[in-house]
């Protein structure tokens, strides 16, 4: 049996979405997503980088915006790097699968949508699938 990492964010998001295009036409949604979390110490916001591809990535672009509300089902990945002697923590994640959950004011939570990534062996005229090389982060 082989292994796999999968995560769940949800939360707001931080700006509006970026979409770029590859040369064969795929779209490439980036966007961040916050997640503010309550403990005894307060409040605190963690920041986590999207990237969202094809069908998907597409829909992100179109639908998002600063403030949306979203639920990303997707692949993780963790890195650090340093800059002046402070290490930070990055957290990406490919996404698989987002729900449009919307925000207080565009009523949208009443009415969820999800776009989704399908598999290649599903899609029909969907972008090729993409290797790890392909991810951004």
């Amino acid at each position: 049996m082989g292994s796999f990492l999968k995560t769940e964010v949800l939360g707001y998001l931080g700006k509006d979405p970026e979409v770029t295009f590859s040369a064969s036409g795929s779209a490439l949604c980036r966007f961040s997503v916050g997640v503010t979390q309550k403990d005894m110490d307060g409040e605190s916001t963690q920041w986590v980088q999207v990237a969202a591809f094809g069908k998907t990535g597409e829909n992100c672009g179109q639908y998002l915006k600063k403030g949306s509300q979203v639920l990303v089902h997707g692949r993780l990945k963790v890195s650090t790097n340093e800059k002046n002697g402070t290490t930070y923590v990055n957290v990406d994640v490919a996404a698989n699968e987002v729900t449009f959950l919307g925000s207080a004011d565009d009523g949208a939570a009443r009415n969820p949508r999800t776009s989704r990534t399908e598999s290649p062996a599903k899609s029909n005229g969907s972008p090729p699938p993409m290797s790890d090389d392909d991810i951004p982060f």
